[in-house]
C-alpha cells in the first residue's frame, strides 16, 4: 500500500487519524465507544513506529538493519530511564 499511495501520503495520513483519534477519545463516554477508537489509535502508532524507520534505512548505504537496531535501542533506553530516575520529554 505504502509504494502506491506514497510513504509520505502514508505518514500524514496516519498524523491525520491520530489527531482524530486525540479529538474524539473525550467524547466517549462508554466503553463501546472507548473500544471502537482503538482501530484508528492502533492503525496511525503502527505507521508513525515503522514507515519513518523504512524511509531512513532507505537512505543509509548499506545498513539494512542497522536503523531497526538503533531504534530498538533507543526504545529500551527510553523505557528504562524512568526506572533510572532520569527525566525525560
Amino acid at each position: 500500500m505504502a509504494e502506491r499511495a506514497g510513504k509520505a501520503r502514508i505518514v500524514a495520513a496516519a498524523v491525520l487519524l491520530a489527531t482524530v483519534f486525540f479529538c474524539l477519545l473525550p467524547l466517549a463516554e462508554s466503553a463501546p465507544a472507548l473500544i471502537a477508537l482503538q482501530l484508528p489509535n492502533a492503525m496511525w502508532i503502527a505507521v508513525i513506529t515503522t514507515v519513518p524507520m523504512v524511509l531512513v534505512q532507505q537512505e543509509v548505504p548499506g545498513g539494512t538493519g542497522a536503523v531497526s537496531a538503533l531504534g530498538a535501542v533507543l526504545l529500551l533506553v527510553r523505557m528504562a530511564s524512568p526506572l533510572a530516575g532520569a527525566s525525560g520529554p
